[in-house]
């Protein structure tokens, strides 16, 4: 548009100078007419496109290093076309930082709705908001033009890869299936621990009767469950570092290793939570991973959770804001090296940390 302005301008001058050495009256009428034209052009420059709205659509999902197709939605609700609208897309990913910007051009008729697609790619996982601020409405020769401010903004979630790490559990060395500790006070539900024998009571469930030893007492006696005091094991996902942020690589790649590991444990049957603070929310989350369905919906807070850097770790905030954080056996994934806080972790519990920088375990 620039350039048509300056063509317009030097058109225009010539035009000028030819009239004022020619004195030609032809040459007069042409100027008149241009500049009649340019000034209707400006008038509908600044009356068109005073009532529009618009929204941009996006995919639940996307894929990594794949072009995600969306679409922008302007309704123009004046009577007046509008031969020439520019907007410029800004898409952004919250996970690792990337940026990207998308320019579109388009025109719409007047009490009219036009749909636009677009698309962009991400090389990593993470959410990808996609926004714009402002229209920019141009008249039919590009030499005029009036922003109008806009919100339009849509989300797609593009989750990392979740691969089979089931024997990088299991054979870690500081690994424990046994991670729970049981309360000497109370008797609870896990009837893989006993807490007491004792004598069977009506309403007792006949799976608790203890066979052997109601055949030598000649007397029918019953397991009493034992009552887990901890969690048996806590994923937790490093989300603030003291130093700057890590290389997007191992951003994505620490994403991956939590929710491969939390997949595993829930494929082995082993109850878990996965942690984590986000610091755009100023909260912890703390989801109980009980089936496929609350895994993926872990999953999805993941890649949306809030990272910060040059400030304190994410496990601080965690312990500071968490009542219930206490659990058997911790897996700590990172993508730089450990929190100084860990520490505290490995007072009360075994801990395993992983690094999404190297992907090994410490």
């Amino acid at each position: 548009m620039k350039r048509n302005r300056i063509s317009a301008g030097i058109l225009l001058a010539l035009g000028i100078l030819v009239l004022l050495f020619t004195g030609s009256y032809g040459m007069f009428c042409v100027l008149a007419a241009v500049l009649f034209l340019l000034l209707c052009l400006a008038i509908y420059t600044v009356l068109a496109g005073r009532n529009l709205a618009g929204y941009i659509q996006l995919p639940e999902n996307g894929e990594k290093k794949a072009r995600i197709s969306g679409k922008i939605c302007i309704e123009n609700h004046s009577i007046l076309p509008l031969f020439c609208v520019g907007c410029d897309l800004y898409w952004a990913n919250r996970l690792t930082g990337e940026k990207g910007k998308e320019k579109i051009l388009f025109g719409i008729a007047g009490k009219k709705t036009e749909e636009i697609q677009f698309s962009f790619e991400t090389v990593y996982s993470g959410e990808c908001t996609v926004q714009a601020q402002t229209l920019e409405c141009m008249d039919s020769l590009r030499i005029f033009r009036r922003k109008i401010p806009v919100s339009m903004c849509g989300a797609t979630v593009i989750l990392p890869e979740i691969y089979d790490a089931r024997e990088e559990i299991t054979h870690s060395e500081s690994y424990n299936m046994e991670s729970f500790r049981y309360s000497q006070e109370h008797g609870g539900e896990d009837a893989g621990e006993t807490f007491q024998v004792r004598e069977y009571e009506a309403g007792d469930s006949m799976k608790q009767i203890h066979w052997k030893l109601s055949a030598r007492l000649n007397d029918l006696v019953v397991r009493e469950p034992g009552y887990p005091v901890t969690r048996s094991v806590l994923v937790f996902l490093e989300t603030g570092y003291e130093g700057s942020f890590p290389d997007p690589e191992y951003l994505d790649r620490q994403a991956s290793v939590a929710l491969s590991v939390t997949d595993a444990l829930l494929r082995q049957g082993i109850t878990c939570q996965l942690g984590f603070y986000d610091f755009a929310l100023n909260r912890v989350f703390q989801e109980n991973i009980q089936d496929m369905e609350s895994f993926w919906q872990a999953a999805v807070l993941v890649v949306r959770a809030g990272r910060q850097e040059n400030g304190v770790s994410g496990l601080r905030r965690f312990l500071e804001n968490c009542e219930e954080w206490q659990a058997g056996h911790y897996i700590y994934v990172t993508a730089k090296e450990a929190a100084k806080e860990v520490v505290l972790l490995q007072e009360s519990a075994e801990v395993t940390i992983l690094n999404g920088e190297d992907n090994s375990q410490a």
